[in-house]
C-alpha cells in the first residue's frame, strides 16, 4: 500500500532528519574584505571568464555592508543599492532579490564582484544577504 509506506516514510523523516537539511545553502568560496572589492581586482576576475558550468564563477561573501542610500527597485523584483564595507564604497544589484528584506543593520552580502556589463564599472552581483 503506497499510502501507507508514504505516510510512515514522512513520519520517520520528521522524526530522524533535521530540519536544517531541508534548509537552501549557498557554497561560498572566500570570505574578502571590503578593501579587495576594487576595480583591478574585478578586472583580474574578468581574466577567468567565460564563466559556466565548468567554470563557475567565485563566489564571495563580504561582512560588515551597510546600505548607502536608499535602495531602488526596478524591472521585474530587482534591487541596486549603493554599499559600504570596511570604508570602500562600490555599487551592488541584486537580481530576483526586490521581494527580500534587506537587513537595516550591517549584514552579510554574498555574490559575484566583477565588471557590470551594462556601464562598464564594477559591481557587486547580489545573491544573497543575511
Amino acid at each position: 500500500d503506497i499510502e501507507a509506506f508514504s505516510r510512515a516514510m514522512n513520519q520517520w523523516v520528521e522524526k530522524e532528519v533535521p530540519k536544517e537539511v531541508f534548509l537552501p545553502t549557498l557554497d561560498i568560496n572566500v570570505q574578502i574584505p571590503g578593501q579587495a572589492l576594487t576595480e583591478d581586482f574585478a578586472r583580474e576576475l574578468q581574466k577567468l571568464e567565460p564563466f559556466g558550468k565548468q567554470n563557475e564563477a567565485p563566489v564571495f561573501a563580504v561582512a560588515g555592508v551597510k546600505i548607502l542610500g536608499t535602495p531602488k527597485f526596478f524591472g521585474n523584483n530587482h534591487v541596486r543599492f549603493r554599499a559600504e564595507a570596511d570604508h570602500i564604497q562600490f555599487n551592488t544589484v541584486g537580481f530576483g532579490l526586490a521581494s527580500q528584506s534587506i537587513p537595516p543593520q550591517s549584514f552579510e552580502l554574498a555574490g559575484h564582484w566583477g565588471i557590470d556589463d551594462y556601464n562598464d564599472r564594477p559591481c557587486f552581483r547580489a545573491i544573497a544577504w543575511r
